[in-house]
């Protein structure tokens, strides 16, 4: 009797384990962005983590369609967990110099969880 239920929750464990959902990586990629130029990608709803590095003097990066922190002064290193209840963007920009400051090149890798933050 013992045995069974223990091979009954051993079963159940893993079937529950397995329809747990997982994180996906939606984005993961490097990019150059001149003086004055950026990036946006969409963002269906959902709750993500978004790691960023950037050379340089740095970005900075907005959330568009919720209230998640951004990172409004320039930046080398940005990391946050951001949950979207509607379609957004997350949008990154190199601000301009006056058309002479650095480029900046950055790794953005932005993964949809599949737990709640």
């Amino acid at each position: 009797m013992a045995a069974r239920r223990s091979l009954l929750l051993l079963v159940l464990f893993v079937f529950v384990a397995g329809c747990a959902p997982s994180d996906v990586v939606v984005l993961d990629k490097i990019e150059s962005i001149a003086d004055g130029h950026g990036f946006a990608w969409k963002l269906d709803p959902g709750t993500y983590k978004v790691d960023l590095t950037a050379s340089n003097d740095g970005v900075t990066i907005k959330f568009i369609g919720c209230s998640c922190p951004g990172a409004s002064q320039q930046t080398q290193t940005f990391s946050t967990i951001c949950e979207l209840t509607q379609t957004g963007q997350v949008a990154i920009d190199n601000p301009s110099m006056f058309g002479t400051g650095p480029g900046s090149t950055v790794t953005v890798k932005i993964t949809r969880l599949g737990r709640s933050a």
